[in-house]
């Protein structure tokens, strides 16, 4: 019997270190903290790092100068990747810094191919794609072998095996600020964004890690962080396109998005 306590108290004892110590680390705002004093603090999507957030990792000890070697990472994740903001890289005597970001192109299916809801072969099937229908590649950067696309025709986004598409031409960024001073937030910590679908089809705004559809004439307001961020947008039928936003913090923001007919 002393023998089985000491075995159970081990256990218990080996799973408390790795825990979720404030807020909600499953669909939320949460701290999660590992074993070997590594943490991520930020928002969290279905039990993944999903948003804004800081992920620092213990990575090993320096003997040498009996320091800890760590990777931090603090920007905008998805399914546990950070996909825009800033990594450091400490070895235990100095540090590399690097900015993470991604490219946006225009993609041909080369074989069929299905769009999942999330990027794993196992996940709901959205839609099924023929050979040479055209995409939306959202980032060159594949998670987990995945690009995330979005079909022009149909507005729907997903995931696709990246060894499905073939990037063709790069989309630039609209050279102004999508959106528009509106007022002075409650906030320091949120900004409001309220945004008008001026058009008679469906809109759909990819930003800061959430996505948000709008119907045709709708008007919709929700909050964000403030921060650099990377906005997507789209109606049916029509191509997407991508523009650079500074939210910046005690500031609200508007804007109304609508289709040029040529």
């Amino acid at each position: 019997m002393k023998i089985f306590n000491i075995i159970f108290f081990t256990i218990i004892s080996f799973f408390s270190y790795s825990q979720c110590v404030s807020g909600d680390c499953e669909n939320g705002f949460g701290k999660f903290k590992y074993d070997n004093e590594s943490f991520y603090e930020g928002n969290w999507k279905n039990g993944l790092k999903y948003g804004r957030g800081l992920d620092f990792q213990i990575d090993s000890i320096n003997r040498k100068y009996n320091t800890k070697a760590f990777t931090k990472k603090l920007g905008l994740f998805e399914n546990n990747q950070l996909i825009e903001g800033k990594k450091e890289v400490f070895s235990g005597s100095f540090s590399s810094y690097f900015t993470i970001t991604f490219k946006s192109f225009f993609g041909k299916i080369i074989k069929q191919s299905n769009l999942y809801e999330f990027p794993e072969n196992g996940s709901e099937i959205i839609k099924k794609f023929n050979y040479d229908n055209k995409l939306f590649v959202i980032s060159n950067k594949p998670i987990n072998g995945f690009y995330n696309v979005i079909d022009p025709i149909s507005a729907d986004m997903g995931y696709i095996d990246q060894s499905s598409v073939i990037l063709l031409d790069e989309i630039k960024d609209i050279n102004r600020q999508l959106l528009n001073p509106s007022g002075i937030s409650e906030s320091l910590v949120r900004s409001q964004i309220t945004i008008l679908n001026n058009a008679d089809r469906d809109l759909t705004i990819k930003i800061a890690g959430s996505t948000y559809k709008f119907n045709p004439n709708e008007k919709k307001s929700f909050d964000i962080e403030p921060g650099n961020y990377t906005i997507i947008a789209w109606h049916t039928g029509a191509n997407p396109y991508r523009g650079n936003q500074i939210v910046e913090s005690g500031q609200n923001y508007d804007t109304s998005f609508y289709i040029i007919y040529n």
